[in-house]
């Protein structure tokens, strides 16, 4: 019996941590799934990937809240059940793990930067403020998101140990920081800079800088950004099949193709959505963003669904940087497509 109640006490955690807000949100709100478009990551981030910035901001708020808030019944009710700290480090361990493998989503979770950051703010605020402090400094200074949850990450037990005690709660603490490191895999959506674009324009990721054709292997990782400033007519193709490339970048400009919606089942906005999520991929890939895009040209199936079409634009696009545009009728390739969108934007 002495064993049943953590026990039930971390299974309840892991389930709770399984709830994919992400998901849950987005099908709330009429979203696409997550999953379906930008880094299929089901996290905040790619959330805002579909231009709606309040279902954004509820999952990063849920999914911070489904952290916190097993640890922090399992510490007030650590006294009635005679729990050590042992039990409580590894209810806030489940809840992360439920995260990143979710029983209730087929085991295609997330991330968990924001479950372990609600993880380390139940356990110990200060420890969870020195975390987040960590993160903004990396992040101001290196403009990488991911490597400075990294970083904080690697951190967090060592602030645990050093600055407070060796508490039993130290283990879980850690295989949680190891865990996250290892969910964020060096991905074209994590070599994002954290506020900036034009610091991913002279630094893009070791993936991309790959992709620079007619290099030697060790060449490739230590000198393209230098080749890249010499060559100007050097051509960079993304993602490229037997017909077509969907992104080309020359001369610091890049040329999107025309994207479409993956799910033609879903209306207008759906499919505008879907289509807008695309291009900011597309956009990251090559260091850029909607910001910097030069011009838009949109073909709709039907003129009927152009004010369905400017709901999601008009929430899309950045007050001061919505650039000039054209919107025609066009019979699309397939009948289920509703509307096709082509831009080219600067790098």
């Amino acid at each position: 019996m002495e064993l049943f109640t953590p026990l039930l006490a971390t299974l309840l955690a892991y389930l709770i941590g399984s709830l994919s807000f992400a998901v849950i949100v987005s099908r709330l709100m009429g979203l696409s799934d997550p999953r379906s478009y930008g880094s299929g990551n089901p996290g905040a981030t790619n959330v805002l990937r579909s231009g709606n910035k309040a279902a954004a901001l509820l999952t990063l708020v849920f999914d911070a809240l489904k952290g916190f808030m097993p640890v922090w019944l399992a510490l007030a009710l650590q006294a009635r059940f005679g729990w050590g700290e042992t039990t409580v480090g590894f209810v806030g361990l489940a809840a992360f793990l439920g995260h990143l493998w979710p029983v209730f989503f087929r085991f295609q979770g997330g991330k968990g930067v924001a479950t372990a950051a609600g993880v380390l703010m139940a356990l110990n605020p200060l420890l969870g403020l020195a975390t987040l402090a960590t993160w903004l400094i990396v992040a101001a200074f290196t403009r990488y998101s991911s490597l400075a949850a990294i970083v904080s990450a690697l951190f967090a037990p060592f602030y645990q140990l050093l600055i407070w005690d060796a508490s039993p709660m130290v283990l879980p603490m850690a295989v949680m920081s190891l865990l996250l490191c290892g969910a964020i895999r060096p991905t074209s959506a994590n070599c994002w800079p954290a506020p900036s674009p034009g610091w991913a324009r002279r630094r893009p990721c070791r993936r991309h800088r790959r992709r620079i054709p007619g290099l030697t292997r060790t060449a490739r990782t230590t000198v393209p950004i230098h080749i890249a400033k010499e060559n100007t007519d050097m051509v960079q193709r993304f993602e490229v099949g037997a017909r077509m490339s969907e992104l080309a970048v020359h001369n610091g400009t890049c040329y999107l193709a025309g994207q479409v919606a993956e799910d033609g089942t879903q209306d207008i906005t759906g499919q505008t959505r879907q289509v807008l999520a695309a291009i900011d991929r597309l956009l990251a890939l090559a260091g850029s963003d909607k910001t910097r895009i030069l011009r838009a040209q949109i073909f709709l199936a039907d003129i009927a669904d152009f004010p369905g079409m400017n709901a999601v634009w008009d929430s899309w696009v950045v007050a001061g940087h919505t650039p000039p545009r054209a919107t025609v009728q066009a019979a699309l390739a397939k009948p289920e497509w509703k509307v096709e969108i082509v831009v080219t934007a600067a790098v």
